[in-house]
C-alpha cells in the first residue's frame, strides 16, 4: 500500500510538472508573439506654411510645420533661422490616435534683414528639410 501510495504522489509530481511547463510554454509563446507597438513613422507630404505672406517692420511670422504621422513614438525636431539662431532639438511624443503633427515657430524680424528663411528639420524617425524664405521689408 505504501509503495502504491509512493508511485501516486510520484505520478502527480510528473503531472504537475508536465502541467507547469506547458502553462511557461504558452506564456512565452503569447510575449514573443504579443503585437508590438506600432513605430512612429512620418508621410512625405510633410509642409511648412507662413503667416503672415508678406510682412514689413517688426512682424511676427508664424510658421507651421505639419505632415501626416502612422502609429507611435517620438518625433525629434528643430528650427534654424537664416540669421544663425537655430533652437535646441525639440521631442513631440505622438501617440497611436495622432494622425498628423502641427509644430508652429514664430520669428519676429525688424530692421534691415537681407533674405530672411526659416528652416524646420525633422531628424527623427526620418530625416527631412524644409526651407521657406520670409517676404520681408522694411525701410
Amino acid at each position: 500500500a505504501r509503495s502504491l501510495r509512493l508511485a501516486g504522489v510520484g505520478l502527480a509530481l510528473v503531472a504537475l510538472a508536465i502541467a507547469l511547463g506547458v502553462a511557461v510554454g504558452a506564456v512565452a509563446s503569447a510575449v514573443r508573439h504579443a503585437p508590438s507597438p506600432a513605430s512612429l513613422s512620418v508621410g512625405k507630404a510633410v509642409s511648412l506654411q507662413v503667416e503672415p505672406v508678406r510682412g514689413s517692420c517688426n512682424s511676427v511670422f508664424v510658421v507651421t510645420a505639419t505632415g501626416p504621422v502612422q502609429g507611435s513614438g517620438t518625433l525629434l525636431y528643430r528650427w534654424a533661422r537664416s540669421d544663425g539662431e537655430q533652437s535646441a532639438s525639440t521631442a513631440l511624443s505622438v501617440t497611436a490616435h495622432d494622425g498628423s503633427f502641427l509644430i508652429t515657430q514664430h520669428w519676429q524680424l525688424g530692421g534691415q534683414v537681407s533674405t530672411p528663411s526659416i528652416t524646420f528639420q525633422l531628424l527623427s524617425p526620418v530625416a527631412m528639410t524644409l526651407t521657406r524664405s520670409l517676404q520681408y521689408s522694411c525701410p
